[in-house]
């Protein structure tokens, strides 16, 4: 359920017990088991081939279990992966290595606007992650507009002069 969690603390010796400092995520480490079963022994090795091919990567990519759709890890295969064969089955361990130690949403979430109390468009995004998410704004304005501006709890970014009403008409180059 977690990555591995390394805290670091300090310890001062005028201190009882050691203070807090940060924590960070090592990486984690997925394991599947898998089984082949293939139509002839050649069809077995087409398939070896096909797996050894898609999985040879020189940097972590996308990795999706069909159980969890919803999420996806950004892994790279790590250590040796063999096939034991029996006539047209093949059996064999794949593990990867996900360096962030995290699974991602693989899907976008929409967040409509709607109309506050005080007239204007909000947007409230609810991020059901454990981590921070980055937000892609995309706007149609439909009208003049004198501002745009968005905020979180700790950034805010504007555009335009709130004080201008809707509709007033400026120079380009103002």
């Amino acid at each position: 359920l977690l990555p591995p969690i390394k805290n670091t603390v300090l310890d001062m010796a005028s201190h009882k017990g050691v203070i807090f400092n940060y924590n960070s995520y090592g990486e984690k480490t997925l394991t599947v088991d898998i089984t082949i079963v293939a139509d002839t022994v050649e069809d077995l090795q087409t398939v070896k081939d096909t797996i050894a091919r898609n999985l040879f990567v020189s940097e972590p990519k996308k990795l999706v279990f069909s159980d969890t759709p919803e999420k996806y890890y950004l892994a790279v295969p790590d250590g040796q992966f063999d096939i034991d064969q029996t006539l047209n089955i093949g059996q064999g361990t794949l593990t990867f290595l996900v360096p962030a130690g995290v699974a991602f949403a693989n899907y976008r979430k929409k967040f409509p606007a709607t109309l506050n109390s005080e007239g204007l468009l909000e947007v409230v995004v609810d991020n059901q992650g454990t981590e921070e998410c980055p937000v892609d704004v995309e706007a149609t304005f439909k009208s003049d507009n004198g501002v745009f501006a968005a905020m979180t709890s700790e950034k805010v970014i504007e555009v335009g002069s709130p004080t201008e009403l809707d509709g007033h008409i400026y120079q380009q180059t103002d």
